[in-house]
């Protein structure tokens, strides 16, 4: 199996004020962003991405603000691939596992925008041979995929539905803001 794995820089975030706010998955339209009361604040930079993509459809938003110590990575710490949706679910959630085996497949697998409040994503861009395990896990592929890039704060940066990634350990104490879109479908150009 090939894994595609890049991204590309897409426009500005302005993050709203911190406030340890949390949810995984909130699902709005791209063409009229409705996050709930809790997290409207978040609403405008969406809309923003979601109108720089031109991008209509349902997306699935998570943030995540978290307070974190030196050291501690906010989210998954080694070289992985998210999800597919498979089978109405994300992840390996809602039984549709990660399906890495439909690499071929046009639909049901998603692009995702990140955007933090502090550069602690790495990418990696290549062409990658080997399947990620059941959890999305590409630690295994680790000779193959170089030095990777950070992806700098306050930018949204769209990832391929393959796109290697991973969360560093952060260099001192912190309140991290992370956000992440995910497209359904993938009508996106990366």
């Amino acid at each position: 199996m090939k894994l595609i794995s890049k991204s590309k820089y897409i426009t500005e975030i302005q993050f709203p004020k911190y406030k340890g706010r949390q949810k995984y998955m909130i699902t709005t339209s791209g063409s009229k962003v409705d996050l709930g009361d809790e997290f409207a604040a978040y609403d405008e930079q969406v809309q923003n991405l979601c109108n720089e993509l031109n991008y209509k459809g349902m997306i699935h938003v998570t943030i995540d603000e978290k307070e974190l110590k030196a050291g501690e990575t906010q989210r998954k710490p080694l070289p992985h691939v998210d999800g597919r949706f498979m089978n109405g679910g994300w992840g390996h959630t809602g039984g549709g596992g990660w399906n890495h085996y439909c690499n071929e497949l046009p639909i049901k697998r998603m692009a995702i925008a990140v955007a933090s409040s502090v550069a602690r994503c790495k990418v990696f861009h290549g062409i990658f041979k080997g399947v990620p395990s059941e959890q999305g896990d590409c630690s295994h592929l680790s000779d193959q995929l170089g030095e990777g890039e950070i992806v700098p704060k306050n930018q949204w940066h769209l990832l391929s539905p393959d796109c290697v990634h991973e969360s560093m350990p952060m260099e001192k104490d912190c309140e991290r803001s992370f956000i992440r879109v995910a497209f359904e479908n993938q009508p996106i150009a990366i």
